[in-house]
């Protein structure tokens, strides 16, 4: 595989890997020699593979636990990429209107010594402004937000997509299928409960979602139950930790997380093709029968005024 890699960082690091396993080092504790960022939860399944013979079926389920993330992750970009080719096209329209159809009319109502509605005129104004201050402006727009969220914190920033509406729901679900499926992995593979609890959390992209379970594995560790956890620190649905609770009582909590990673994983993809149906086409009416057909119509007022006057 080192070989294949061609001496790339992944290369490096299974040349490394092999030395150490040839000179009789367990694979867990070579993986966080050579790479003390490696997730705590692959390291404490690749250990319990080795405990139990089944390394090659741990493995197996990591990999598709990497695929499932890698598809929900796909699957949102590819949702935001054509709301953003359409926001960015309608953005070039009007600084077209704005930089050069705009001027001319300025030109043609200055030539002609029109009487021009005071909509008209301050739209007609904006031609004056350089296009130095327009990119200004446009940084400004974009700059200020991005800088704001940066400077929020994890936390805080999470707090406020979460209220995004459909947006914060599927990011919700998406990072709920990723956590109940990284724990029923672990449960599978001989981990216990609270310690399964405290590394999926740990590796969760969500700040909320890792705070809500690091509090959950801490109420595990002191004896304290999955399912009432859930419902007081609100983490999924109340049928969630209903499912989680049947699961206990009958020995199929692994099963079940798996069911809810499956169900979550499908509200979060269902969410995504409806914003992937109905926000290019918002924001296309918006931006440019809106924005755009408000510019054109305020600009041919004074047309429509002389027009009148030359039919009456």
């Amino acid at each position: 595989m080192a070989q294949e890699m061609d001496g790339d960082r992944i290369g490096r690091l299974c040349e490394a890997l092999a030395r150490d396993l040839g000179a009789g080092i367990p694979l867990d504790e070579a993986l966080k020699k050579h790479d003390p960022s490696m997730p705590r939860y692959l390291v404490a399944l690749v250990k319990a593979g080795l405990a139990s013979g089944r390394l090659p079926q741990c493995l197996d389920r990591l990999s598709g636990h990497a695929r499932m993330i890698h598809a929900i992750r796909q699957g949102f970009w590819q949702t935001a990429f054509y709301p953003l080719v359409v926001l960015v096209f309608s953005i070039g329209l009007l600084g077209f209107l704005v930089s050069f159809v705009i001027p001319r009319f300025a030109e043609i109502y200055r030539g002609f010594g029109m009487r021009i509605p005071t909509m008209t005129s301050w739209l007609l104004s904006l031609s004056d402004v350089s296009l130095l201050s327009w990119a200004i402006i446009a940084l400004a727009v974009v700059g200020v937000p991005v800088l704001a969220l940066g400077l929020l914190g994890p936390i805080r920033r999470a707090e406020l997509l979460r209220r995004l509406p459909v947006v914060g729901g599927m990011l919700r679900e998406a990072s709920l299928a990723a956590w109940y499926d990284l724990v029923a992995m672990l449960l599978q593979n001989g981990t216990t409960l609270p310690k399964a609890v405290e590394l999926a959390s740990d590796a969760s992209d969500d700040p909320l979602l890792a705070r809500t379970g690091l509090r959950i594995a801490a109420d595990l560790e002191a004896g304290g139950v999955l399912s009432e956890s859930m419902r007081q620190h609100h983490l999924g649905s109340a049928w969630g930790a209903w499912l989680a609770e049947v699961g206990q009582g009958q020995g199929v909590l692994p099963e079940n997380l798996m069911e809810l990673s499956a169900t979550c994983k499908a509200q979060a993809e269902n969410r995504s093709r409806w914003l992937a149906m109905v926000l290019p086409p918002m924001i296309l009416v918006l931006l440019t029968l809106g924005v755009v057909g408000l510019v054109l119509l305020t600009l041919f007022m004074p047309m429509f005024r002389l027009f009148d006057a030359l039919s009456g």
